[in-house]
């Protein structure tokens, strides 16, 4: 009985999760130093989000890892009906 009812937790809670905007991390192969702009858009037409990203080091695999709207009042706003699975 209660695996099922974990399981029914866990289940409700993935679902709930898959249609929420929460913060994302991003991960990209650039050198040092290089200037990062990070822009999300309903397909081709204007950008609904920008942010620009301050200047990283890589990690030892030669990756950079960061966070993308941590804070922002403007990725919160975004609309439910802007976001597609």
């Amino acid at each position: 009985m209660k695996k099922l009812l974990l399981l029914i937790a866990i289940a409700i809670a993935s679902t709930t999760m898959a249609y929420s905007l929460s913060p994302i991390v991003a991960v990209v192969n650039f050198g040092d130093g290089e200037d990062i702009s990070v822009s999300v858009s309903e397909g081709a037409g204007q950008a609904i989000y920008t942010e620009n990203i301050d200047p990283l080091s890589p990690n030892s695999s030669g990756l950079l890892v960061f966070p993308v709207g941590v804070g922002s009042s403007t990725w919160a706003g975004i609309s439910e009906a802007s976001v597609t699975t």
